[in-house]
């Protein structure tokens, strides 16, 4: 008990958290705080989980689709994230080779290089496309992973 206007701390043993006994008597629960502190992280979380479902998955998910999209959905966003960083790679490596940051180099070979490496992706694009398009339907996804490995 605490002397006249002071209060002292007695410990619940239910909940292992401070309580306030002034002298009237009265307990105020010192995690009253703590509490309200979690149910705001609970509310901002339930916030954000819902604000992510409204922007990455359909109107009405999971009613609208079928079973199993969320799990698709999940190895189609990282396929996609590993293509991106394929590509940034990529970039950089053909950016290093075309002289780019090399003062000796001059633009015009670096925009041969360039125009050179789009045209040779492009006819190899179009003979793959030519030999394997047989097999597109059946083998969809082998076709989607390599892809992304090539």
């Amino acid at each position: 008990n605490g002397k006249d206007g002071q209060t002292s701390l007695v410990w619940s043993a239910s909940k292992s958290m401070p309580k306030t006994k002034s002298q009237t008597g009265n307990t105020n629960i010192g995690g009253s705080i703590t509490r309200a502190v979690v149910r705001k992280i609970i509310h901002m979380s339930n916030e954000s989980r819902q604000l992510c479902q409204d922007l990455f998955l359909p109107i009405g998910y999971p009613n609208s689709v079928a079973e199993g999209y969320l799990e698709y959905q999940f190895y189609d966003s990282l396929q996609g994230l590993c293509s991106y960083l394929r590509g940034v790679v990529a970039t950089s490596a053909v950016l290093s080779a075309t002289g780019v940051g090399n003062a000796e180099a001059t633009a015009m070979s670096a925009a041969m290089t360039w125009a050179v490496r789009d045209g040779l992706g492009m006819l190899g694009g179009l003979l793959f496309s030519y030999v394997a398009s047989p097999h597109f339907d059946a083998h969809v996804k082998e076709f989607r992973l390599l892809a992304d490995v090539l």
